[in-house]
């Protein structure tokens, strides 16, 4: 059964997520365009902008994908576990909110 999560936690969430998505998105093009360079063949650069962009697509979809208030405090979670959502974004929902987050996400105060 999924916990509650406070009204207001809710909406920052809902308004925070665009914003950290195209965070995320912008560092994702930028880290690809760098696998241009390099020694590697081609076909190598192919492989490893392939593997990034599925990582990328994964963490996309576990922390963004069917955004309702039932996932939102494992989607907030996985935000800060993958480095999505800085210390002062999450200092931005409640005590509560932030307690349960760092126990999911697995870090301390």
């Amino acid at each position: 059964m999924p916990e509650h999560l406070p009204e207001q936690d809710w909406k920052r969430w809902q308004h925070l997520a665009p914003t950290l998505l195209n965070r995320f998105c912008d560092a994702v093009v930028a880290k690809a365009a760098g696998f241009s360079a390099g020694e590697s063949s081609g076909h190598e650069k192919y492989l490893a902008l392939y593997k990034h962009i599925g990582e990328s697509d994964r963490d996309i979809a576990i922390v963004f994908n069917n955004r309702r208030r039932s996932n939102a405090i494992l989607q907030i979670a996985a935000a800060v576990a993958r480095g999505m959502m800085s210390e002062s974004e999450l200092s931005s929902f409640s005590e509560e909110t932030q307690e349960r987050v760092r126990m999911i996400a697995g870090i301390g105060d």
